[in-house]
């Protein structure tokens, strides 16, 4: 969704495209082709703003990459195009001028990586912790680490290229799943106990 358009995947006249459905007026146009020669993505879109980042697996030079494509929705323009070179880049989430996602290949552990879009350039995020799951505001991650037969979310902070521990959030004993940041920058978690609570984590805005 983005405002009052629905945003879906569908075919006209055998190419897929993506749509855009206009819920006031009942109007759709399209706001991208899907690549026939792409191998589908393992990632949603992503909305921030009036920007949109589309994804695709292509195989490059012997191997399958993920290119990711910054759109504008209003001019349904593509603005720039970037490769994460993984076959599996999911839960991709753009903050400011970075690209973010989950990257893995096969059956290799997951890395969080991003793209500086001013630059281009790619950089894995080094961490100690395997990553099941994350989200970030693009200095505070929040991350399902292992934890005994399971995985809970714990809290990190990004310095210098290097995740550091914050939180495992001890007062907490239920485990933790879905972590995700509002667009204020409130973290927001979900308890697997019997309650079945919602964790609402709120952050000190930098000076």
């Amino acid at each position: 969704m983005q405002g009052d358009t629905f945003i879906y995947t569908g075919l006209q006249d055998k190419q897929p495209n993506y749509f855009t459905l206009n819920l006031k007026d009942g109007t759709t146009q399209i706001l991208r082709e899907i690549d026939r020669d792409g191998d589908g993505s393992h990632s949603r879109l992503v909305i921030e703003g009036n920007l949109v980042v589309f994804s695709e697996v292509f195989k490059i030079e012997g191997r399958k990459d993920t290119v990711v494509t910054v759109h504008d929705f209003e001019t349904k323009q593509s603005l720039e195009s970037y490769i994460f070179p993984y076959e599996f880049a999911e839960n991709i989430l753009l903050k400011g001028d970075k690209i973010y996602s989950s990257l893995r290949k096969d059956n290799e552990p997951a890395v969080i990586g991003f793209i500086d879009r001013t630059t281009g350039e790619f950089q894995i995020v080094e961490t100690s912790v395997g990553i099941h799951d994350y989200a970030t505001d693009g200095e505070h991650f929040a991350i399902a680490v292992q934890k005994g037969d399971s995985n809970t979310v714990q809290l990190f902070k990004l310095q210098d290229g290097e995740l550091k521990p914050l939180s495992k959030l001890p007062s907490i004993r239920e485990r933790l799943v879905l972590p995700r940041f509002t667009e204020q920058g409130t973290l927001v978690v979900n308890g697997e106990g019997k309650d079945k609570a919602v964790y609402l984590i709120r952050f000190d805005k930098k000076k």
